[in-house]
């Protein structure tokens, strides 16, 4: 007996709310109408943002040295990343909120950062990210500059040994 009346006090609810449904069904129509027409102006009037994502590999110079081969980063993964957040990120600058740069390193690697451009358009996006490539290649070949003309002043030495050490031999 008291299963059955458990029953039909479910019954009873369900029917309750049922009937409060309809009671209100007026209501439940028009807020649901005016919340999808607030909704809809909104998603009429904001401006669409793009994202574009990008690997980049960190460049490095291979240097050979009596413990081995070591890599010498031309900029390290870690300042560039900082460099990149503090140079073009424009999340925090009030003014101009985009486009916005998110900067990782990804895991499990130390040369590999990955990119995420987010601006009004697509080509806006690839362009800002060109910008942010010509600057990196700037640094980079004023690093690979200095290399090279350390390695041929390494070499004018050498050379310069060389023909010291043939005249002292003869």
């Amino acid at each position: 007996m008291s299963a059955n009346s458990n029953q039909c006090a479910a019954e009873i609810d369900l029917i309750e709310i049922i009937k409060t449904i309809l009671r209100y069904k007026r209501f439940i129509f028009i807020f649901t109408l005016s919340i999808t027409f607030l909704v809809g102006v909104y998603i009429y009037f904001k401006k669409p943002i793009y994202q574009i994502q990008t690997d980049l590999k960190v460049g490095y110079i291979n240097n050979i040295n009596q413990n081995g081969i070591t890599k010498i980063f031309l900029i390290e993964p870690y300042a560039l990343k900082i460099f990149i957040e503090n140079n073009f990120d424009n999340s925090k600058n009030p003014q101009k909120k985009y486009p916005q740069v998110k900067v990782n390193i990804v895991k499990e690697t130390q040369n590999i950062l990955h990119l995420a451009i987010d601006d009004f358009s697509n080509q806006a996006a690839k362009n800002y990210l060109q910008k942010i490539l010509q600057v990196i290649k700037i640094q980079e070949q004023t690093k690979i500059n200095t290399y090279v003309n350390s390695i041929k002043n390494q070499l004018q030495t050498l050379q310069k040994r060389e023909e010291e050490l043939k005249k002292e031999t003869m």
